[in-house]
């Protein structure tokens, strides 16, 4: 229910080169990158290839054939002017699949300009991307190009920081299928999705600060939809936050779910409405004592219109997607981290969640309620990351899975174990060993595989220069 941003490290902060080389039995791979200064800016380029080898079989077999192997490269370009900055970045990647003798390749190219205004005025960021994606598998080809332009202004005015702007993003789809009777209809399809936001962090006084905001997205796929939020944060002391939330999440219609169709059996979705979720969340961040901080968020997730594969007496086809589910979870989330001492930091985390899901009066589901996925209820992990010396690192990593009941996979516990030695400055040596408490285990399955991990180690070097 949240955004996963991954930031990458700006090209003047990765000068110089880097090698690093890791392998084992069931991992290898080898990646390369170099930064240079080019006058006023920076450069970054680098290059990667991995194998990984296969899962296996839950009745004993030695493989589930479903290894996996590829490449990537690309570069990053940085500059920073007195009121300006411009980052231009891009990738290509190529990859195979065994289980499917699939093959998966395709790039990115981004650009990023932030300007500082004058004074007060903030300041404006223009970004804008395109990514292409192309899936060849058994029998099937599957490809996406997307156009994406975004514009944010961000300014303070009194006691309000306020964020506000828009979007565009433009999507070009294509499926072919010749394994099953599973169509795209149409077969390729050009859609639009815009969006405008805003959001104001008020300071209600020195200790108190309310944000309030509403993003609105809008296409001819998915309609208009309203995501609003408000948030109350209290610094009750310098050690001490306490917040709470009230935010409503949308998951946009895709063409998986209006287009699909098997002919004369399954219609798609031609009603489907966007799945809904309004979450309630409190949370307290402190820090008790000066080696021990501790954060932990109590969580209740109200969700509508949830996605089923129905029976229906009307319609394209006896076989439908419809809205037909709706439910709750609720939980609590808390993380700690406890400096023993100048070498021994301990983290432990906590997961605790209920989940109570069910069909509205009159609604069938013919898959299971398969679209709900099977989440554990309780996940626990404790890491210890010690360094006895400035030249050697050794990182401890438990953790324990509840059972996925859904689908018969019983609850498991593991260990993960990281030994690093750097005999010089530029050198570091390192041994990996995952999954070191059983020689296989399952962490899921589905109607038709099932698939376990087994114990792997892996070394590694890194070079510096």
């Amino acid at each position: 229910n949240g955004v996963i941003n991954i930031v990458t490290r700006d090209a003047y902060d990765t000068q110089g080169g880097l090698l690093d080389l890791r392998g084992g039995p069931d991992e290898k791979s080898v990646q390369a990158r170099y930064g240079a200064r080019v006058g006023d800016a920076a450069v970054r380029v680098y290059g990667m290839s991995f194998e990984r080898g296969p899962s296996y079989l839950l009745d004993g077999g030695p493989s589930a054939a479903d290894g996996w192997i590829g490449s990537q490269g690309g570069f990053r370009a940085d500059w920073h002017g007195q009121n300006d900055s411009l980052t231009v970045s891009g990738d290509g990647y190529r990859t195979r699949i065994e289980s499917d003798r699939g093959r998966t390749w395709g790039a990115d190219l981004l650009a990023r300009w932030t300007h500082h205004l004058a004074g007060t005025a903030g300041t404006v960021e223009l970004q804008a991307y395109y990514d292409s994606s192309t899936r060849n598998a058994l029998l099937t080809l599957d490809s996406e190009r997307v156009y994406d332009v975004q514009l944010q202004h961000t300014f303070d005015l009194g006691r309000n920081r306020i964020i506000w702007g828009g979007g565009y993003r433009q999507t070009n789809d294509r499926f072919i299928n010749n394994l099953n009777q599973f169509v795209l209809v149409p077969q390729a399809r050009w859609f639009d999705l815009g969006n405008v936001f805003a959001q104001d962090e008020i300071k209600v006084t020195e200790t108190l600060r309310l944000i309030g905001g509403l993003k609105v997205e809008a296409s001819a796929l998915t309609g208009t939809n309203y995501m609003p939020s408000v948030r109350l944060a209290w610094q009750v002391d310098e050690r001490t936050l306490l917040w709470s939330a009230v935010s409503r999440a949308v998951r946009t219609q895709s063409r998986i779910d209006k287009d699909l169709v098997f002919p004369g059996l399954f219609g798609g979705g031609p009603d489907f409405k966007a799945e809904k979720l309004i979450a309630y969340e409190i949370g307290y961040r402190a820090r008790p004592f000066g080696r021990f901080s501790l954060s932990a968020t109590a969580f209740y997730h109200d969700y509508d219109d949830i996605r089923t594969t129905s029976l229906v007496t009307t319609g394209p086809a006896p076989i439908v997607f419809l809205n037909g589910l709706a439910g709750k979870t609720y939980g609590l989330e808390s993380w700690a981290t406890l400096d023993v001492s100048d070498q021994l930091r301990l983290r432990a985390g906590l997961t605790v969640q209920q989940a109570r899901f069910a069909l509205r009066p009159g609604a069938n589901d013919l898959v299971g309620l398969q679209s709900l996925g099977d989440d554990a209820k309780n996940q626990a992990s404790l890491r210890a990351e010690w360094r006895p010396r400035d030249d050697v690192d050794a990182d401890l990593n438990l953790r324990e899975v509840g059972a996925l009941h859904r689908y018969h996979v019983p609850a498991y516990a593991e260990a993960d174990l990281r030994v690093a030695w750097r005999p010089t400055e530029i050198v570091e040596l390192s041994l990996v060993g995952q999954n070191l408490l059983h020689d296989r285990h399952a962490e899921t399955m589905t109607q038709t595989t099932s698939r376990e991990l087994g114990r792997s180690v892996i070394a590694g070097l890194r070079w510096s220069f």
